[in-house]
């Protein structure tokens, strides 16, 4: 689900390129077909952690607009806490789509003990409060 989500809004963002983003055909749809071909390709020629992979393409291209709302806003220091989290997780997902593996290892070593998902849950839940008090002080 996650996978075929990520594939098919890249998918839409291929469809929609403009004219001065395409450089080798004149129209988009030639590049449709061939990462069309590449997601049907990656599903059935690499199915390993493909949930993973599918949700790193996902916080990849979510990445995108979040960073595009604190674009040219240098005038408003809070846009940096959002702005931080989104580059961590653009990291994250680099790092995940090529060692999917990592997440199982990190889910592992989450769940071995009963209080870190308390901890880490807790973590995200006071940075997530403090972001939604930031976003009324614009």
């Amino acid at each position: 689900m996650f996978f075929g989500g990520g594939a098919l809004w890249f998918l839409y963002i291929v469809w929609n390129l403009s004219a001065a983003d395409l450089v080798i055909f004149s129209t988009p749809q030639p590049w449709v077909v061939i990462f069309s071909m590449l997601a049907a390709g990656a599903f059935f020629y690499v199915p390993d952690f493909l949930a993973v992979r599918g949700l790193c393409v996902l916080t990849l291209l979510a990445g995108w607009p979040l960073l595009m709302a604190a674009y040219m806003e240098y005038d408003k220091p809070q846009r940096l806490l959002m702005v931080s989290a989104v580059f961590i997780a653009v990291s994250l997902a680099i790092y995940l789509g090529a060692v999917p593996y990592r997440l199982r290892d990190f889910f592992r070593w989450l769940f071995s003990t009963p209080g870190r998902p308390r901890v880490v849950g807790s973590c995200l839940f006071v940075y997530g409060l403090l972001l939604t008090a930031v976003a009324f002080t614009y």
